[in-house]
C-alpha cells in the first residue's frame, strides 16, 4: 500500500540528518517555499545561506523522476544549481546547469552540504576532455622508469576517451587475457581520469585481500599524489577521507549492508501482509496467479509458511529459481499491475526499473452532455438564483 507524502518526508528528513544536515537550522534548510510557479518542498543552503539545491518530495508509490521539470522551474526561479528528486526510498540528483549532464542520475544517499559545495566548485572548474590528457608509451615512466605502455593499451584508452568525450558514454567493459597488462592499463586510466578532473575519487574492487595488498603496492608507486588506501584498514585509521583512490574487496563493502536486515522474520511478515492487503483489492482474484520471487530457497520456504498462516490454502507460487519464475511468468494474465516492458524502452530510460515509469495508460472515451442542454441547465439555475435573490431583497426592505 502506498504511503502518503508525509511518510516520505519522514524518510527524507532522516536521510538529510544522516548526511549531516540540521533540520532545525533555517540557515541550512528551508521548508515549503512558495515560488511564482509552485511550492518548493525543501531548500538546502550553503554556508552563506544561499540556496544550493531544491529537493522535491514525492510520496513513496510515485516515481520521483517524474517531477524533474517541475523542480527545474523552482530551481531556476531560486538560482539553485542542483536538484534532488526523492520519495524517501529512491533519490535522483541533477546538476542541471552542466551541459554534459542533461539527465538526473540515481544516488544511494542524499549529499551533505560539503558534497554540494564541492560539486558547485567543480562546476566553476569543469573537467577537461578526457582525451586532452595525452597518453604515450612513456606516460608512467616518470613515476617508475621501467613502466612502458603498449600500443594496444594506448589505443584502448584513446577509444574509451573518444566515446566518453563525444558520445557521453559512462559504462565500459574491458575484457583482457591473462598477461596483457590489466593492472597497468587500469592505473593509467585512473591517472587519466583524475588528472583531467573527470573523477574525484576512484573505487577499485578486487575479490580477495591478497590481491588488494598486491594492488596497493603498484598504486602507491604510480599514483602517490592521490594517496591510495585499502578500505578495510583506512576506515579505521581515518585515512579514507584524504584518499582519492580506494581499493576494496567485495566482502568488506558488503559488511553491515542493509540487505542483512531485509529478510528478517519481521520484515518477511510485513511484506506478506502488505501483499495480501493489496491483493484483496483485486476483484479478479489475480492473487492466485501471482509469482513471488525470493532470494533463495530457504527464503521461499519461510515466505510460504507465513502466507499459509495468514491465508490458509492460498494458491501462490513462491520460488527462488529464475527458470521456474520465467516459465510461470509467460502464462500470467496481463493487466494494470502485471505487464511487460521492451528492453529497448528500459535502455532508453538509463535502465531505471521504477515500475510507475512504464505502467500502461489506457485511454477511455469521455462522454459529455450536449452543449445546448448544458447552457439550458445553467440558464435555469441562474433564473432560480435570481428569483430567490429577488425574494430575499423584498424581505430585507
Amino acid at each position: 500500500m502506498s504511503q502518503p507524502e508525509a511518510f516520505s518526508r519522514i524518510l527524507i528528513d532522516k536521510a538529510l540528518e544522516f548526511s549531516g544536515w540540521e533540520l532545525l537550522k533555517p540557515k541550512q534548510i528551508q521548508f515549503e517555499l512558495h515560488t511564482g510557479n509552485g511550492r518548493a518542498d525543501y531548500l538546502l543552503k550553503d554556508s552563506l545561506g544561499r540556496v544550493l539545491c531544491v529537493l522535491e518530495a514525492k510520496r513513496e508509490g510515485l516515481d520521483p523522476y517524474d517531477a524533474k521539470e517541475q523542480a527545474r522551474g523552482y530551481a531556476e526561479k531560486l538560482n539553485a544549481p542542483f536538484i534532488i528528486l526523492s520519495n524517501g526510498r529512491e533519490h535522483w540528483f541533477w546538476n542541471y546547469e552542466r551541459a554534459d549532464q542533461r539527465a538526473a542520475y540515481r544516488i544511494k544517499r542524499l549529499p551533505s552540504r560539503e558534497d554540494l559545495e564541492r560539486v558547485r566548485l567543480k562546476n566553476l572548474q569543469p573537467p577537461r576532455p578526457l582525451g586532452s590528457e595525452v597518453v604515450t608509451p612513456e606516460y608512467l615512466r616518470q613515476l617508475k622508469h621501467d613502466l612502458t605502455l603498449r600500443c594496444y593499451q594506448i589505443r584502448t584508452m584513446d577509444e574509451l576517451a573518444r566515446l566518453f568525450d563525444t558520445q557521453g558514454l559512462r559504462k565500459f567493459l574491458l575484457e583482457m587475457a591473462t598477461g596483457t597488462g590489466k593492472t597497468l592499463l587500469c592505473v593509467a586510466l585512473i591517472r587519466r581520469f583524475l588528472m583531467s578532473r573527470n573523477a574525484e575519487r576512484v573505487l577499485f574492487i578486487v575479490d580477495r585481500i591478497e590481491l588488494a595488498k598486491q594492488t596497493i603496492e603498484d598504486f602507491a608507486i604510480v599514483l602517490p599524489e592521490f594517496k591510495p588506501v585499502i578500505y578495510k584498514t583506512a576506515r579505521r585509521t581515518g585515512e579514507l577521507l584524504g584518499s582519492s583512490v580506494v581499493i576494496a574487496t567485495i566482502q568488506s563493502l558488503m559488511t553491515d549492508r542493509r540487505y542483512r536486515d531485509e529478510f528478517t522474520p519481521t520484515r518477511n511478515r510485513l511484506t506478506c501482509e502488505a501483499f495480501l492487503k493489496e491483493a484483496q483489492k483485486d476483484p479478479a482474484g489475480a492473487i492466485g496467479k501471482s509469482i513471488v520471487f525470493s532470494v533463495n530457497q530457504t527464503h521461499a520456504t519461510n515466505l510460504t509458511k507465513i502466507f499459509n498462516e495468514l491465508h490458509p490454502g492460498i494458491a501462490l507460487t513462491i520460488t527462488s529459481r529464475i527458470p521456474d519464475a520465467l516459465a510461470k511468468w509467460r502464462n500470467r494474465d496481463e493487466g494494470p499491475n502485471s505487464y511487460g516492458v521492451p528492453i529497448e524502452k528500459i535502455r532508453e530510460n538509463d535502465w531505471s526499473l521504477a515500475a510507475g515509469r512504464y505502467k500502461p495508460v489506457t485511454a477511455e472515451p469521455v462522454h459529455y452532455d450536449n452543449p445546448r442542454r448544458i447552457v439550458a441547465e445553467v440558464l435555469a439555475l441562474e433564473a432560480r438564483i435570481t428569483e430567490k435573490l429577488t425574494r430575499l431583497q423584498g424581505m430585507v426592505q
